[in-house]
């Protein structure tokens, strides 16, 4: 709690921060429920109205980043597929946005939409062989790397909106919960939360088609993608009432997440549209990627996987080929 009043403040003027440093030597209890409510009451006394006024504006424009999150943001039906191919890159595009409502748990994964095939080539391939990318001059760039880079990009939203939220919750004062200072990092952690829970709970509904011929543990294979067509949703009731208690919860986090960020004090108004910038910039890229990977790359994977496929089987025939010439040569001899 101290380092609210006595570390670097998101205040944005001298005489604020003067009078924070100074209400802040006179009660030595700050850190304290009854200590915080003394500091800040002092704080916003000594601010002039004009700085009320735009503490005030800051809070009105957190208070929109939920909104505009939500909006942008990937749903709970796209983590999902992106999860039956790639389920740590689903989990760092949900942490990208913690404000997502809709989910489908009740979906058989042969009714999933896939990212076309897994990763089934070998190492060897994906170094090797590459994909043409629609950008520019054709860029071609290797499946391992096409997957790192997107592991990196959306790592790399994760990273920043974690940070703003961590910095505005300790510098920023919730006026409603002065003492905390983990709540806007509480409202980001959700997101990933729920969907590690989303996840789990749809492959807990999963089961075989055929339990006599498939392992019940192929549900927690990590790619459902590779064996989709042997698992159905063996519990549709359960998972309907999965699907919507997350429902109700995802809205509970969103509004948590208004109130919250609505609530923050000595904040301001420049370093609030900064910080809306940063968080939304960054679920706005981890929307592109689920959008690259769900609508571009598969048709462009599907086409590069037919060529190799093809190519395979030209070179397994001109091997069979050379293997009966050479056995009619050793018959002839």
């Amino acid at each position: 709690m101290w380092r609210k009043f006595e570390g670097p403040s998101y205040t944005g003027f001298s005489s604020v921060d003067e009078a924070m440093h100074n209400c802040t030597t006179v009660d030595n209890k700050a850190s304290t429920r009854a200590g915080c409510w003394t500091v800040l009451n002092c704080v916003l006394a000594a601010a002039s109205p004009h700085q009320q006024a735009k503490f005030s504006a800051a809070a009105t424009i957190l208070g929109l980043l939920p909104t505009v999150l939500c909006l942008i943001s990937i749903s709970t039906d796209e983590l999902l597929q992106i999860h039956c191919r790639f389920p740590i890159l689903a989990l760092l595009l949900s942490l990208s946005n913690p404000s997502t409502i809709s989910t489908s748990l009740s979906s058989d994964p042969v009714n999933i939409r896939p990212l076309h095939a897994e990763r089934s080539l070998g190492l060897k391939k994906l170094l090797s062989y590459s994909v043409r990318l629609p950008l520019g001059n054709q860029l071609s760039l290797t499946l391992l790397y096409h997957d790192v880079i997107l592991h990196v990009l959306a790592a790399g939203c994760v990273a920043l909106i974690a940070s703003q939220t961590l910095v505005l919750g300790v510098r920023g004062v919730v006026v409603f919960a002065c003492w905390t200072w983990h709540n806007p990092f509480t409202w980001w952690a959700a997101g990933g939360i729920l969907h590690l829970l989303q996840a789990l709970t749809w492959r807990l509904c999963l089961g075989p088609i055929k339990p006599s011929l498939v392992d019940p543990w192929t549900r927690w294979t990590s790619s459902i993608a590779s064996c989709k067509s042997v698992l159905a949703v063996r519990r549709p009731r359960i998972a309907r009432g999965l699907a919507l208690f997350f429902q109700v919860t995802g809205l509970m986090n969103y509004v948590y997440g208004t109130v919250i960020l609505s609530g923050m004090m000595l904040v301001n108004p420049y370093i609030a549209l900064r910080t809306v910038a940063v968080i939304g910039l960054s679920g706005l890229l981890a929307k592109l990627i689920a959008m690259w990977l769900l609508t571009i790359f598969p048709d462009i994977e599907s086409q590069y996987i037919e060529t190799l496929e093809s190519h395979e089987g030209q070179k397994r025939t001109s091997s069979e080929d050379c293997d009966t010439t050479r056995i009619m040569i050793v018959d002839g001899e």
